[in-house]
This record gives C-alpha cells, structure tokens and sequence, in this order.
C-alpha cells in the first residue's frame, strides 16, 4: 500500500507538471491548406493564409540533416514568407508561391517562442532587418515587434539558425512573415504569460517604433499602444505623413510636420524615457539656405552644432536617413518636446521605455550623431567586423552587437 501512494503522489505531480509544461507544434510532413488552423486550443489560434510546403530538412543530395540549437531537435520546416511586406490595406502581405505567414490570434496573454532560419543581411544577423523572420500586430503593420530575447546561431556565414521569444497581448491579432530566402519555420512554443503591457493596450517596458498611424486630429496622433503625439507650440500647424523611411530593414511610414512646430511626445502613464532618437529627413530634394535641425528637445535650446549638425538627408535618400540620440541624463521623462528649424522635417521616433517615476530638471541632455558605419571595437580595443557578437564600443558608446 505504502509504494501503491508514493507511485499515486509521483504520477500527481507529473501530471500538474504536464499542465503547466510549455506547449509546441512543429510542421508535419504533410501540408496545410490555405486557412488552415495548425494551433487551435485556450491560448492561440495560429492559421496559414496561402497554400504552403512543409518539408523534411535534408541535405543537397537528399539526405536528411535534423538541426539541433537551443537545446531542441528539428527534423520539419514550413516556408513562411511572402512576396510583399504586409500594409495597413493588406496586414498579411501578398501570396509567395508555396509558402505562407501565420495569422496568429492571442485568446490569452502568451510567450511565443519561434525558431526558425534566417539569412545574413550585410553580413550580420539584426534583428528585424530585411532578412530576418518579423512579427507585426496587425493595427500596426508598418512596425516590426521587438524580440523580449533574440538569438542566433551562425551556420555557414550567409544562413543563421535563430530563437524569438515575444510576449503577446490577450485579444491581438499579428502576422508572422519574412521574405526571401529566410523563412524555414522549424517551430513554436507558448505558454501563457504576463503580455507586453500593463493592461488597456498600453506599452510594456522595451523599445518602440513610432512612426504614422493615421490622423486623431490635425495636430495629433494617438497610438494604439498608449502614445500620443501633438503639436503643442504652435496649434496652427499640422502633422501630416511623409514618405517611408527605411530603417534597419523595415520601412516606417514617417511624420511630416512644418518649421518651427513644437510637438510634444506622451508616454503610456506611469512609463518614463530616459533617451529619444530620430530618424529624420528634410521634405526637399537637397539643401537650402534655410539651415534644418533640433533647436530643442526635452526643453533645451539647440544651435545646429550643439544639435548635433543639420539634418544631412533629403527625400531622395530615404535607406540613409539622418540619425541622432538625445540622452536625458539623470532625467526620466513622461512628456517629451521637440521643435524643429528650417525646412519641413519628416522623422519616425525610436524610444526606450520602463515604468518608473519622473524626474526632470537636470539640464545635461546631450545629443550625439550616429554614424550607422562607424567601426566597432571589443573591449580590448580591437577592431571587430559586423560578425562579431558581444559588448562592443561602437560610436564612443557601448552596446550589444548580436
């Protein structure tokens, strides 16, 4: 009787173990129609759109080649990708012959984990960039979703094996592409999780793209995930979009908005930042005698060398925009200003965002260039290429190259 209970309490606890265990899929030999669900239980429903291929992974001579990263084994892939980028008009993007993107539905609040391969873009792996395997909410289509955790795993130099972990919110919609030659999707796991945000749709802590989404009034935007955007010092004056800007891969449809306007950028409540970069162009085809620049940001006055110098792009270099960081300091903003001078400015907002409380009044925010090109070192001082992964000093400041 004594060992009939022990065996009855170790089965118990195995049994909530699988309950809370990680879920996977993983393609099948066999593939799914257009519109077929491939997951469909409590926490996601995951659809394909288009008719695509699943495959054994073999080598060029047929043999099968199972790939092994990240502590799993993979012996299946399924092409997802498409042949254009998904848009506002069409969030799925448009057919590639034999593969599809996933429609993927969030009942709950989930951590998808994806793996899958991808292609090496100038050499290098960054994340969301015109090679890698995207995730988009589709009311906001024209922003690639930030990885919680991105990693790869180098094969061969052009092709990387790559892990992605995003937190998705209860109740959104998103679509999981990529284009090219990089879209072999090995396979999911979820579990149900904490989301990407402190409830009401407002942004969680992380890195955000804020580019156009669609007019709330003439002088102001107001974004899906808690953001709003106003023109605050001057209210005769309008925002309106601009064109595209290419930035790290992905296009961001920008923001237009005439000399000499004050707008005013609002986090989410109880969310601060403690830096802003623009990506930015002057709405000409080249240089005038109306210098164009930040004359203020966060509440400081600017000339165009202390800004930073002029903006250097114009409308017809749209994949090199002009780039420039404003770190606060010691300061933790909320409400965020910046008028530009000169010409009428488009720009899209990177922001890195966390919950906390403000703090302002420290006047050393300072403003840096970012030259895209600039050469990396290691903390040796040696000089690294773009392949190199680690804590490198590029630009005079430190930071993760993956």
């Amino acid at each position: 009787m004594r060992m009939k209970k022990i065996f009855t309490l170790i089965a118990m606890a195995a049994m909530a173990l699988g309950a809370s265990a990680q879920t996977e899929w993983r393609p099948s030999e066999e593939a799914p129609a257009a519109g077929s669900s491939i997951i469909k239980d409590d926490l996601l429903k995951v659809a394909t759109v288009f008719e695509t291929t699943c495959s054994k992974l073999k080598d060029e001579v047929g043999n099968l080649t199972p790939v092994t990263y990240g502590g799993k084994t993979f012996e299946t892939y399924m092409q997802i990708r498409v042949d254009a980028a998904p848009t506002a008009d069409n969030p799925t993007g448009t057919d590639k012959g034999g593969s599809t993107p996933l429609v993927i539905t969030a009942k709950k609040n989930v951590d998808l984990t994806v793996y899958y391969r991808r292609q090496a873009a100038n050499d290098a792996y960054a994340e969301n960039d015109g090679k890698d395997m995207k995730l988009i909410d589709q009311s906001k289509p024209s922003a690639a979703i930030a990885a919680v955790t991105y990693e790869t795993f180098d094969i061969d130099g052009a092709y990387a094996n790559a892990i992605k972990v995003f937190k998705l919110e209860e109740g959104k919609v998103y679509t999981l592409w990529a284009r090219g030659t990089t879209g072999r999707l090995y396979g999911l796991d979820y579990v149900e999780g904490t989301g990407a945000g402190g409830g009401g749709g407002e942004a969680g802590d992380g890195t955000f793209m804020i580019s156009f989404d669609g007019m709330s009034a003439a002088n102001k935007l107001e974004f899906s995930n808690g953001f709003t955007l106003q023109i605050t010092g001057n209210e005769t004056k309008t925002i309106g979009n601009g064109k595209n800007l290419n930035i790290n891969g992905t296009d961001y449809q920008s923001m237009k908005v005439s000399n000499g306007a004050q707008n005013t950028l609002t986090l989410p409540a109880g969310k601060v930042a403690k830096d802003i970069t623009f990506y930015s162009y002057v709405n000409k085809d080249a240089a005038t005698d109306r210098d164009s620049y930040w004359k203020e940001v966060a509440g400081i006055n600017y000339d165009a060398t202390t800004s930073g110098g002029l903006f250097q792009c114009f409308n017809t270099d749209l994949s090199n925009p002009d780039k420039r960081t404003y770190d606060f300091g010691e300061n933790r903003l909320n409400a965020i200003t910046f008028t530009n001078t000169g010409e009428q400015c488009c720009y899209v907002i990177e922001i890195t965002i966390a919950a906390g409380e403000v703090v302002s009044g420290i006047e050393n925010v300072k403003a840096t260039v970012v030259d895209l090109n600039a050469p990396a070192y290691n903390l040796a001082g040696q000089k690294v290429s773009e392949n190199y992964k680690g804590v490198v000093i590029k630009n005079g400041r430190k930071m993760i190259q993956k």
